[in-house]
């Protein structure tokens, strides 16, 4: 929580993902207020007033395709790929 509070005096939100692993696949992502945030097991139908659809649905769109342009590179190389990935979109810098 302390992590968390420190990244909002740097200007970012925290939005907790959770991919719903179901018949129905889908992503959820809530945007809680800090001193909302439960620690500890949550179930999901708590998180579902936060929901952020827009970006669920933005998401979910691309999810498979990513997932299936990505998978032999990270199944190969694990975090190094992914790292590698970032680096080239700007994500991370080239000294991360």
């Amino acid at each position: 929580m302390d992590a968390l509070r420190d990244r909002t005096k740097d200007g970012y939100l925290p939005i907790i993902a959770v991919l719903r692993l179901s018949p129905l696949e889908d992503w959820i992502f809530a945007k809680i207020p800090l001193d909302k945030i439960p620690i500890g097991n949550v179930l999901i139908e708590k998180l579902r007033r936060y929901r952020m659809k827009n970006l669920e649905n933005q998401i979910s769109s691309i999810f498979d395709l990513v997932v299936r342009r990505h998978f032999n590179g990270t199944l190969k190389k694990g975090e190094q790929y992914l790292n590698e990935k970032l680096k080239q979109v700007g994500i991370l810098s080239k000294e991360d």
